[in-house]
């Protein structure tokens, strides 16, 4: 007893070194020439250069080091885990309560920037605990509110906004991405998450009335259904709550990876 109680304990033991050389060796083959694509964009240059940028009203520079929910960042990990632009102000909020949208308890950065995010918004990303895992690790993060101003929109911007946040949460060993991606049929009309969303790479179960539909019968995901009529998923898909999935070779992976080789 003793003998295999002693295996079970090795192998456990071994499984956070084993995930970490699964990451590794991904970030080599597949994350490492994203990285150079995202950091030679001039929209990662003229937007997330940290400049400008105060923190609960302290200063943030290229050397400054960050402490949100107890996880340290570097500046540069900071802006692109948070989408922080350069010119915003942000202010750091813990919260043991689901919000209104159902956003999770955690660890938030709130930013407000006029000029890129627009009057009246503003965007709130956090870490926190996700419910299915049971130690006390922050392994996930929350996008609760993301909103680009009218004249920021349909420039590949957002793309190249969470390539790089996807990229750096990947970096400090998150493993998914959540959200809730609203608009779309039934529900406000402001609002089209529901579709730019899964363009990323995100995905969630379809609703008992779109498997019921024969064209998707088979489908079990907003991307399953979207590999058969793209069309019908921007006419009539509708909010929901949608994950990334962060680990090594996902399905999400690829999505994304293919899209950010087509921005131009």
């Amino acid at each position: 007893m003793d003998s295999l109680t002693n295996f079970w304990e090795r192998l456990l033991a071994a499984i956070p070194i084993v995930k970490r050389w699964r990451r590794s060796s991904f970030y080599r083959s597949h994350l490492r020439s994203l990285e150079q694509t995202l950091e030679a964009h001039p929209f990662r240059k003229k937007h997330f250069s940290i400049q400008s940028l105060t923190l609960d009203q302290h200063q943030v520079h290229p050397d400054t080091e960050i402490s949100v929910g107890g996880t340290v960042l570097d500046a540069t990990t900071f802006v692109y885990l948070f989408s922080v632009f350069n010119g915003s102000d942000c202010f750091s909020e813990e919260t043991n309560s689901t919000g209104v949208d159902g956003a999770p308890p955690g660890s938030y950065v709130c930013i407000s920037n006029t000029a890129i995010i627009g009057a009246g918004h503003e965007n709130r990303v956090g870490l926190y605990r996700h419910r299915k895992h049971t130690d006390l690790t922050i392994n996930a993060l929350h996008i609760d509110h993301i909103f680009l101003a009218p004249q920021m929109r349909g420039k590949g911007l957002g793309g190249i906004m969470f390539g790089l946040c996807a990229l750096a949460a990947f970096s400090i060993g998150v493993d998914r991405i959540t959200l809730l991606a609203a608009g779309g049929q039934g529900f406000n009309q402001i609002y089209y998450g529901y579709k730019i969303w899964p363009r990323y790479g995100f995905d969630a179960p379809l609703h008992t009335n779109e498997r019921s539909l024969a064209q998707f019968s088979t489908c079990l995901t907003v991307q399953d259904l979207i590999a058969i009529d793209s069309n019908w998923w921007e006419v009539h898909g509708s909010q929901r709550e949608m994950d990334f999935d962060l680990t090594p070779h996902s399905r999400s992976w690829k999505i994304l990876l293919d899209y950010i080789r087509a921005i131009p």
